[in-house]
């Protein structure tokens, strides 16, 4: 039949040739019926091949097929298919098949030469065949059939190296078709003997314990039901060298109330462009959690000076100063060859800068503010920011030669009551200012102490504010700017630990609050950027890590090449880049000050857990990954209730571990609306507002703690037992109340870990843990 057509196609293009003219109407007609006529033998034909054609399909001569399909690869699941391109087609048609059987499958693919066919069955023969398509109802014949068998398991994809040290290397691959794990094998260059690691769950694997300045090459493979797969080609990695034998530079820049997500990097607007900050993260690491041990000025920087949290360096809010008897990680660095600076603000009422070679402190006002360098008071008479970079100048230019330095650059911007310079004032007027998402004050079971008189948000001028922080942060760009190209003039750059960072963050109407203090995302979370090409990878980011300021000091430390037998608390940076220690709990403390309660919290990378110091039990919780935004505390939601128990004793472990037994006068504030909620609701639907809860307060102590508990609907009589670490029980009281404290004197109770336990209705309805020290 196919012989057919082409004669008569062949007869009509011959005419046409020696006429020299135009076929006529009646051959087109005559020709058009003859195509018609065999069109039913030409789709019986092509179904016997296993393509079903629709009415009027046409396979004309003109339609070309393809020439040189190939197999080009063959995964247990894909088969890559290529071909050569045909003139003036539309697209192609693909049809495959398993071996031995009659049906064929269809694909319409584009007008590439190339296509991947999925879904296929392992070990198993195909055939392939490809068609083009010319135009509406016309289509070439189908090309020869290729064949191949699929694989029995895939070997992974696009293995790859990342965030090289001098120890350890993050190996990377594309899972590809189903597998049940994956196997990993590396050696040094030059050598012939593998190290596998088999049974790995994910497409990645930190190699550690490696040696610095060495080559590598290593492989990957797949582990499927029915077999292993042949490894990848092998990739081969050169370590980093170890320190430099030249101690490092240390830069800190810090801006004053700045969150995490004003800079692109970390969610900003778009329009909002630091080439000289965000090139810090670019060119190394981006931790994307990062909290202060205390969210306020003072107390951070404190924790920065002394590596220790509040309760033990003893500034716990603004107005106090830190024990300057303490180690500061300043002295320390000037004690072992450093030079030490310090530019900008020191904190509220700490003093004049403790322990440097040089400084220049600046005040608190944006425009005309005064300085004082090494005890020297100025009048000055420019923007802040201008004042603050020429001191910065200033001390890069005294530093000795072949001398290490460390620079604080602590900037005042964008703090308070934001004022940008004059030229400034035009920048990002025509741009959407974001504005929060949740500009919603809190409905149901939240602190009091959050909405009091004078204490929440003052809308008015507040867009103009979210404003004017960004134009002066714009001009803190320019300095940051300054001070990289000082230190690439002088050929520093590369061997300068320079980090970016936040004292804390800042509310601006996010559940309708303002501020800081508060345990809440906006006011604590600040960026943390930092740039050491002989610790960090350029584009590295660490998201399952968290980081808070009193980490900067052991982390200066290692980088110098001290040992930290100071008891500092936090841990170096570089091991948490790395991996090979692990912070996914973090304690936080704030305060009291007049306005607010001592807070404890925790957070963890899902969640977090909150217990205010006040007259009454209140307390929060948020789910992370449910909630980010912390619309809803969850504290009396069932469905939390473990969780919440296990939070709870998270929090009682670090602070005994951290040694934190400060317990402030509880502040007068309670959880508003959980009354509300109990008059609003009848008992079942109230039934989350009462589940059922323990605490003990202070958690540990050296004298005195108090019990408070809380029963579920329906059950009115009740009772709490105390048991000792054996298990004894040794205190038994009945309650009568839905609601009550039980206070234990220091005598009662004798120094040890303790259980105590809500019972009712014969089952335990809610346990904690507590300690007792003298």
């Amino acid at each position: 039949m196919k012989k057919l057509l082409l004669a008569a196609c062949l007869q009509i293009m011959y005419s046409a040739f020696l006429n020299q003219s135009l076929i006529a109407a009646t051959r087109l007609v005559n020709a058009a019926t003859y195509l018609s006529s065999i069109n039913e033998s030409v789709m019986m034909e092509d179904e016997n091949d296993g393509d079903a054609i629709d009415a009027g399909v046409q396979v004309l001569l003109n339609c070309s097929p393809p020439a040189g399909v190939n197999i080009e690869s063959v995964s247990s699941c894909t088969v890559t298919l290529n071909w050569s391109p045909v003139d003036g087609i539309s697209n192609y048609r693909i049809k495959y098949r398993k071996n031995n059987t009659n049906s064929w499958s269809i694909i319409s693919v584009d007008s590439a030469t190339t296509y991947t066919v999925t879904g296929l069955d392992a070990s198993t023969n195909y055939q392939f065949c490809v068609s083009s398509v010319c135009g509406t109802g016309s289509r070439s014949a189908w090309t020869a059939a290729v064949s191949d068998k699929t694989k029995s398991c895939s070997t992974p994809l696009s293995p790859a190296v990342q965030s090289i040290t001098s120890t350890t290397a993050m190996i990377t691959w594309q899972q590809t078709c189903s597998s049940v794990g994956f196997r990993l094998r590396y050696r040094p260059s030059g050598t012939t003997t593998w190290t596998t690691m088999e049974n790995i769950s994910n497409t990645q694997y930190l190699l550690s314990g490696l040696s610095p300045h060495s080559g590598y090459e290593f492989c990957v493979s797949s582990m499927c039901q029915n077999g292993n797969s042949v490894w990848s080609t092998k990739i081969s990695f050169t370590t980093t060298p170890d320190a430099p034998a030249v101690r490092p530079n240390i830069v800190m820049i810090m801006t004053d109330d700045d969150r995490y997500d004003s800079y692109t990097v970390n969610g900003g607007p778009d329009w909002f462009v630091t080439p000289s900050i965000t090139r810090i993260a670019d060119e190394g690491v981006n931790f994307k959690i990062m909290i202060p041990s205390t969210s306020q000025c003072a107390p951070s920087r404190s924790s920065i000076y002394t590596g220790k949290y509040a309760h033990d360096n003893k500034c716990h809010i603004n107005g106090e100063n830190y024990d300057h008897s303490l180690f500061q990680i300043q002295k320390i660095l000037g004690d072992n060859g450093y030079y030490t600076g310090f530019v900008g603000k020191y904190g509220q009422n700490l003093g004049d800068p403790d322990g440097f070679d040089w400084w220049g402190a600046v005040d608190s006002r944006y425009k005309n503010p005064d300085y004082t360098i090494n005890g020297v008071e100025f009048n000055g008479s420019e923007h802040i920011s201008d004042v603050e970079r020429e001191l910065a100048l200033q001390f890069l230019n005294t530093v000795p030669s072949d001398t290490p330095f460390l620079l604080f650059y602590f900037t005042y911007i964008p703090h308070s009551n934001a004022w940008p310079k004059d030229e400034d004032t035009v920048l990002f007027k025509n741009e959407l200012v974001p504005e929060p998402d949740n500009v919603i004050q809190f409905q149901d079971d939240y602190p009091s102490y959050y909405y009091p008189a004078g204490h929440g948000m003052d809308t008015s001028g507040n867009d103009a504010l979210r404003l004017r922080r960004f134009q002066c942060l714009a001009e803190h760009e320019r300095n940051t700017d300054t001070i990289i190209h000082w230190l690439e003039e002088h050929g520093m750059l590369d061997n300068t630990l320079l980090i970016y960072t936040a004292d804390n963050g800042f509310m601006t109407g996010e559940h309708y609050m303002e501020g800081k203090r508060y345990f809440l995302e906006e006011a604590c979370r600040v960026p943390l950027f930092i740039r050491y090409p002989a610790w960090f990878s350029a584009g590295q980011v660490v998201t399952d890590q968290i980081t808070s300021t009193i980490d900067f000091a052991p982390t200066f430390l290692e980088a110098a090449g001290i040992q930290n037998t100071f008891g500092f608390y936090g841990t170096s940076l570089k091991k948490l880049a790395d991996h090979e220690v692990s912070r996914r709990k973090f304690l936080y403390e704030f305060g009291p000050d007049d306005q607010n309660p001592s807070i404890r919290g925790i957070r963890t990378l899902t969640g977090k857990f909150i217990s205010n110091n006040c007259t009454s039990t209140t307390e929060e919780y948020y789910d992370l990954v449910a909630d980010p935004k912390e619309s809803a505390n969850r504290i009396f939601r069932p469905e939390y209730h473990d969780s919440i128990a296990l939070y709870r004793h998270w929090l009682d472990s670090l602070r005994l571990a951290f040694g934190d037994s400060v317990e402030a006068v509880p502040f007068d504030c309670e959880l508003i609306n959980y009354d509300g909620a109990k008059a609003a609701f009848d008992e079942t639907e109230n039934e989350e507002y009462h589940s059922p809860f323990i605490q003990v307060s202070p958690n540990p102590s050296d004298g005195p703690v108090t019990i408070s508990y809380r029963l579920p609907f329906g059950i009115t009589s009740d009772e709490v037992c105390i048991y000792d670490v054996k298990g004894n029980q040794i205190k038994t009281f009945e309650t009568e109340n839905s609601a009550g404290q039980l206070t234990l004197t220091g005598q009662q109770l004798p120094p040890g870990i303790y259980a105590v336990v809500l019972n009712g209705d014969g089952k335990v309805l809610a346990q904690t843990r507590f300690a007792i020290g003298r």
